[in-house]
């Protein structure tokens, strides 16, 4: 089966032989996150059954992350940030612009990613407040993009094409940084003279898209500048840019068996 989330902000279950909605809800939600499946215990979604799983979605409110499983058509639970942060606070995070699990808190951890870089960790199973007190992962000058979870580091991308790196402690709360910590990302534009220049588009620094491979050593990252960037995620440094496409990256992904990479850009 196939789940799909429409830019009018519904969810649909798909029977991928059929090609038959088996499940729809409506979420009110037109926000750049990705609904997520997380599960009871760490394995791969591809791998589960649709009565196993959660599907998590942000909702209309954008400090609203709803919890939905396949048996009803609305959110069975609401993980709500401005129980925490009223007023002002609240409406500076911004939109949630990414969900992610964080396998090495528990297959109940579920992290969201705001606009301000706010960062805040949930269990699922305890939806009424944060397992801790939102913290911020960048500078909230830059909205943050998109977030890619490895093990026990947050990867936190931001549209200055900044990406900052947060730590799980062993308690598996956040770990707030004394410095700032980041990607050592490349900045080298294509060589004079090479066919391919006006592909380069120096003036656009942000990513919209981050996949981690699944032996979790390499990182991709989609860039606005046409291009997908290789970095290596023991020592956090670019390993080059691969030059794939004649307008910006819009999404990539790596495939769990053989590694292989995909992306998908604006030139279709």
């Amino acid at each position: 089966q196939c789940l799909s989330q429409g830019r009018d902000g519904v969810l649909c279950l798909w029977d991928s032989e059929t090609h038959v909605k088996s499940w729809v809800a409506p979420t009110g939600s037109g926000s750049f996150a990705k609904a997520l499946i997380m599960l009871p215990e760490v394995k791969d979604p591809l791998d589960a059954e649709p009565a196993e799983c959660i599907t998590c979605c942000t909702l209309a409110e954008p400090h609203q992350i709803g919890l939905f499983d396949f048996r009803t058509s609305t959110a069975s639970a609401t993980l709500d940030l401005s129980r925490q942060r009223t007023g002002k606070q609240a409406r500076s995070l911004g939109m949630c612009m990414a969900l992610c699990r964080a396998p090495s808190v528990g297959p109940h951890a579920l992290l969201s990613v705001f606009e301000s870089t706010d960062l805040c960790l949930w269990d699922i199973r305890r939806p009424t407040a944060p397992m801790s007190p939102p913290l911020l992962a960048g500078n909230p000058a830059s909205p943050a993009l998109c977030a890619a979870v490895l093990w026990k580091q947050v990867w936190v991308a931001s549209a200055n094409g900044d990406i900052d790196v947060i730590k799980f402690r062993r308690d598996g709360r956040l770990q707030e940084a004394t410095l700032p910590r980041k990607v050592n990302a490349t900045t080298v534009p294509y060589e004079v003279g090479d066919d391919s220049g006006p592909a380069w588009q120096s003036e656009k620094r942000g990513v919209n898209a981050l996949a981690v491979r699944h032996d979790l050593r390499l990182v991709a990252a989609a860039r606005w500048d046409r291009r997908v960037e290789l970095l290596d995620s023991k020592t956090q440094r670019s390993l080059g840019r691969l030059r794939c496409h004649d307008r910006g990256v819009l999404c990539t992904a790596f495939d769990r068996e053989r590694g292989l990479l995909a992306t998908s850009g604006e030139d279709g």
